[in-house]
């Protein structure tokens, strides 16, 4: 006896609608986390654009400042006080906007890198925000800033924005972005950092 059918004598024609169903279903459901990951990793690559250079925009502002603070020590009027409020000036630009975008920059950090990320980008953050008060002091009183352990502290700041930038870009080429970001506990909070000043401003 032939064997019975499925579906009678409808059997292949339902069965190729089936697949052709099946095949359509499969087919838009690739095709649609396919983009989806490509968005996560487009907007996953403009957050680690923007971010390394907000970082790199006020290192380079900041470290100028210092250089031309350390030169002075070194032998007077090497940079002349104009040259200093020009650098000041640039200075002032880049940390208005990083102030400005820091706040939503962090949020897309967190979003689409995951807390660990998020802290990581926060202790950069006092870093920086340690060194600038020591600059901040200098401009007020000479010789506020004491300049070997400014200069640990500056070396501790590239090898935190070092492993920021090495962790995101790792990220974006694994893929584990956004809702494939890694999930870890929110960390719990860390001091911040010292400011490097002399025993004239700590008395």
């Amino acid at each position: 006896m032939p064997s019975e059918k499925l579906f009678g004598r409808y059997d292949d024609l339902v069965r190729l609608l089936l697949g052709f169903a099946l095949t359509g279903f499969l087919g838009t459901y690739l095709a649609q986390s396919y983009t989806t990951r490509q968005a996560n990793l487009n907007a996953a690559s403009k957050i680690f654009a923007d971010q390394s250079e907000m970082m790199g925009n006020r290192y380079f502002a900041m470290n100028q400042i210092t250089n031309a603070i350390e030169d002075n020590r070194t032998t007077p009027g090497t940079v002349s006080s104009d040259e200093i409020k020009v650098r000041w000036k640039e200075y002032r630009s880049v940390l208005l906007k990083w102030n400005s975008s820091r706040g939503y920059n962090r949020e897309m950090i967190k979003l689409y890198f995951g807390v660990e990320l998020w802290n990581e980008e926060r202790e950069i953050h006092y870093l920086f925000r340690s060194w600038g008060q020591a600059l901040e002091m200098e401009s007020r009183q000479e010789r506020s800033i004491d300049l070997v352990c400014l200069d640990k502290e500056v070396d501790r700041l590239m090898s935190k924005i070092h492993s920021l930038q090495s962790k995101m870009a790792a990220s974006i080429q694994a893929g584990e972005v956004g809702r494939a970001r890694k999930q870890s506990k929110m960390p719990t909070d860390k001091a911040p950092s010292a400011v490097c000043l002399t025993s004239i401003k700590n008395l």
